[in-house]
């Protein structure tokens, strides 16, 4: 069963429907708002099991950068250049 590293919720469990809202923190030191899975999606998420219109778990490789738009965990963003 995994476990969200930043909710600490069981990500298999039906009754956990989203994570914690938090922001994502730049190497920059810009702190933004975490991106919620979008209400047009009609299914939770295949990845981590959400519910549309809330926040992913952490880690999840579906989530928005929201800074760019692109997913969080490819999107280069939060490395340091």
């Amino acid at each position: 069963m995994p476990i969200c590293q930043h909710c600490s919720k069981d990500t298999d469990d039906p009754k956990t429907t989203t994570c914690f809202n938090g922001y994502i923190e730049y190497q920059d030191k810009v702190s933004l708002p975490r991106e919620h899975y979008s209400e047009d999606e009609t299914e939770r998420c295949s990845v981590c099991n959400v519910v549309p219109g809330v926040i992913h778990h952490k880690d999840c490789y579906m989530e928005r950068c929201p800074r760019c738009g692109h997913r969080l965990t490819s999107c280069g963003c939060l490395v340091e250049k």
